[in-house]
């Protein structure tokens, strides 16, 4: 079937044609079998469709509102947030415990990674000499 024709049969439904195309397309329909059948078929699919209601049930916006409690972001990020302390916390108690294994001792000054000072080193000249 002609394309042009086929799209002059569907825009015959919904809006006006040109005079032209109205008698482009009436000469088709008496002259071509498979468009007279697209024609027939074309309209009773738009009967069925007008003829089928959609319509949400009852309970859907509360079914929707439900939903959305479920996947609440909040919930999911707190989870995540509790995963990945517990994952630190573990860490560092395998740290200190390999540092503790490895013969060192655990005081304040290992702990934080820093060496012990004495006074003689922060000594500072601040008359400028």
């Amino acid at each position: 079937m002609d394309e042009k024709l086929n799209d002059l049969l569907v825009r015959s439904f919904d809006q006006d044609l040109t005079p032209d195309e109205q008698a482009e397309l009436d000469n088709a329909l008496q002259n071509s079998e498979e468009l007279r059948l697209e024609k027939e078929q074309l309209l009773s699919l738009r009967s069925l469709i007008s003829n089928t209601s959609i319509s949400p049930g009852q309970n859907f916006s509360s079914e929707v509102m439900d939903r959305i409690a479920e996947n609440n972001f909040s919930t999911g990020t707190i989870s995540l947030f509790k995963k990945i302390a517990y994952a630190g916390a573990a860490s560092i108690i395998i740290l200190l415990g390999s540092h503790l294994l490895s013969g060192g001792s655990l005081s304040l000054e290992s702990f934080l990674g820093i060496e012990s000072v004495s006074a003689d080193v922060l000594t500072f000249n601040v008359i400028g000499h």
